[in-house]
C-alpha cells in the first residue's frame, strides 16, 4: 500500500526568471543527497529522490471506537446534518458554502476559531435558519464528537492548494464515517472517496434524501472501512516504516 518510488512529477516552486532557475537547479541537487522523503500524500513524490508514503494521520481503532456511529444506511446513526470544522481561515470558501446551503435548506454547522469578527458577522447575516455559525474553538474531544455525528463533512477548502495538500478533517473523516463533500480535485489528489463537487450550486443534488443517495453513501462508508484496514492501519504504517528503514 506505500510503494516507495520516483516520480515524472516535480514538487517545487521554483520557475521563474534566472534566479528561480538557478534555485531550482540547487533544489535538485539536494534531492539527489537525500536518502529518502517521508511523503504525506500518495502524490506527492519528487524526480530525483525516492519517496514513500506516510500518511498525516494514522487509524488507531480503539482511539477512534468510541466516537465513530455504526451506521448501515445513510440513515442510520447519523444526524441530518453537514459540518464544517476548524480553523476558519481566509482561504476558505464559507460564504460561497454558507451560501448554497441557505439556498438547498440542508443543515449546516460551521464551528472553530474565526480570526475575523466581521466576517462571523456577514455569515450570520447572510445564512438562513438552516445554518448555524460558531466562533469558538473546539477542543479535541469536541471536534471528534461533532464530526463523527454528521452525515456529511464539507471541506471549502481552494481547490488549486488542497489537489496536493493533506487535510486532517478530511483523513479522520474517512475514520469515523463521515461523508466529505468538496471539489473533485481535493478528493483525486488525496485518494479518497467522497462526494466531489464542481461547484457549491450542486448540492441539492449531492444532498438530496433518495435511495440512490442512500446507496452512494453505503457504498463509501464501505470504501472507508477498506482505506482503514489497508492505507491507514497505524500498525501498518510502523511495518513500512520499519522496511524502509531497517
Amino acid at each position: 500500500s506505500f510503494p516507495t518510488r520516483r516520480s515524472s512529477d516535480l514538487i517545487d516552486g521554483y520557475h521563474n526568471g534566472r534566479m528561480g532557475r538557478l534555485k531550482q537547479k540547487v533544489f535538485e541537487l539536494a534531492q539527489k543527497r537525500i536518502r529518502l522523503i517521508l511523503a504525506t500524500g500518495p502524490d506527492f513524490t519528487y524526480r530525483n529522490a525516492r519517496s514513500v508514503f506516510v500518511p498525516d494521520y494514522l487509524y488507531e481503532g480503539a482511539k477512534y471506537a468510541q466516537y465513530r456511529l455504526k451506521a448501515d444506511t445513510d440513515a442510520d446513526g447519523k444526524k441530518r446534518l453537514a459540518v464544517c470544522l476548524g480553523t476558519m481561515g481566509k482561504e476558505k470558501k464559507l460564504e460561497e458554502m454558507a451560501k448554497a446551503f441557505t439556498k438547498c435548506g440542508y443543515p449546516l454547522l460551521i464551528a472553530g476559531r474565526f480570526y475575523d469578527e466581521e466576517r462571523v458577522r456577514r455569515l450570520k447575516e447572510m445564512s438562513g435558519d438552516n445554518v448555524e455559525v460558531r466562533n469558538e474553538y473546539l477542543s479535541r474531544e469536541e471536534y471528534l464528537s461533532i464530526l463523527s455525528s454528521a452525515r456529511y463533512t464539507v471541506l471549502p477548502y481552494p481547490r488549486e492548494n488542497y489537489a496536493t495538500q493533506t487535510s486532517g478533517v478530511l483523513q479522520e473523516a474517512v475514520f469515523l464515517d463521515t461523508i466529505p463533500v468538496t471539489y473533485k480535485e481535493i478528493l483525486d489528489g488525496n485518494r479518497i472517496p467522497g462526494v466531489g463537487i464542481g461547484d457549491f450550486e450542486e448540492l441539492p443534488e449531492v444532498l438530496a434524501e433518495n435511495k440512490e443517495t442512500a446507496v452512494r453513501n453505503r457504498q463509501l462508508r464501505e470504501q472507508y472501512k477498506n482505506l482503514r484496514k489497508e492505507v491507514y492501519d497505524a500498525e501498518k504504517v510502523r511495518e513500512t516504516y520499519r522496511k524502509v528503514f531497517g
